[in-house]
């Protein structure tokens, strides 16, 4: 006879928690430091060049002005477009392209020689780096609209950005129906057990089928439907 584990059996120990801590710091938080790093300098090193640039170039200032802006024109264009590129490309080759059309356009960049190719030089520049998002709303609506299709729901716990802070974008744009789970097991922390009783109720709708352990069903719209099966998870 299989018995219960004691409480706090399975709870990490204080060494393991500094391992995984020591590599979330190593694999993710550096590399995102340094990748926030150099998209930034991409925005902003244009300007240190203006005054040479311009002179090598015959630009007015407002033609500089308009070159420069263009970054951010492509930039706000191509943020939708590169998720779609992710769900239909994968995250390896959708990497690939973008840090090809990074380098494209910084060697581009270097050789420019009329207003036009500066234009499209920062136009490029600003599609490519349209994959690196500037605050973490825009890297959840993002991580949202690649995982989700228009009703489905997603688990989130309660008092999470995505939820309190987001003004509903979850549903607005990536058409997911949140659904807040209880901290049960202490501050910050959520049980197996909440996160299965959560999965396995009917959506917000009140109907429709209920939500998998893979977090990925769709959602009735209609209060009066039955309960029916839930999808199998999209491959990714």
């Amino acid at each position: 006879m299989n018995q219960m584990p004691e409480k706090g059996e399975n709870e990490p120990s204080a060494q393991l928690r500094v391992q995984v801590e020591r590599k979330l710091t190593l694999y993710l938080i550096v590399p995102i430091a340094l990748i926030t790093f150099v998209n930034s300098m991409d925005r902003v090193n244009v300007s240190y060049a203006g005054s040479a640039m311009s002179a090598d170039l015959g630009l007015s200032p407002d033609q500089f002005g308009q070159g420069v802006s263009m970054f951010f024109v492509a930039y706000l264009l191509f943020q939708y477009p590169h998720v779609r590129l992710l769900r239909a490309w994968g995250i390896k080759l959708w990497l690939l392209v973008s840090i090809l059309l990074v380098a494209a356009s910084g060697l581009w960049m270097a050789h420019v020689a009329s207003a036009a190719e500066f234009y499209a030089a920062r136009f490029l520049l600003g599609t490519a780096e349209a994959l690196w998002t500037p605050s973490g709303s825009m890297a959840n609506l993002i991580a949202l609209t690649s995982h989700l299709s228009r009703g489905d729901a997603f688990l989130a716990p309660a008092g999470a950005h995505v939820l309190d802070n987001e003004l509903g974008t979850a549903a607005w744009l990536a058409g997911g129906m949140p659904r807040a789970l209880p901290h049960d097991a202490g501050p910050g922390k959520i049980s197996p057990d909440a996160v299965r009783r959560a999965a396995g109720t009917p959506g917000p709708s009140g109907g429709g089928p209920e939500i998998s352990p893979s977090w990925n069903s769709r959602v009735s719209s209609s209060s009066s439907a039955s309960a029916r099966p839930a999808r199998s998870p999209k491959r990714r």
